[in-house]
């Protein structure tokens, strides 16, 4: 199966707490990836979610709950020690 997801806005071009939608949408979709153990993950997929975490540890941003910023911090560790 092939990852129907395709990322519009290069990473490096935008990060996190940049625009909250695409911190929503980054989230969300960490955690569907994240719920199926990555199996839809490309290396391209990959590299450009690390690209959208990459720095130091932000605080959430306002409008998703502490919890799940925890969890979408979990998984993108979990995503940056995966080989793809």
């Amino acid at each position: 199966m092939s990852c129907p997801i395709s990322i519009l806005i290069p990473a490096n071009l935008l990060g996190l707490a940049e625009y909250k939608l695409a911190d929503r949408t980054y989230a969300g979709l960490v955690e569907k990836l994240a719920a199926r153990k990555f199996d839809l993950v490309t290396p391209e997929l990959q590299a450009n979610i690390v690209a959208f975490y990459a720095g130091p540890k932000h605080l959430p941003p306002d409008d998703i709950p502490t919890d799940q910023w925890q969890r979408v911090e979990s998984a993108v560790n979990e995503l940056k020690g995966a080989e793809r």
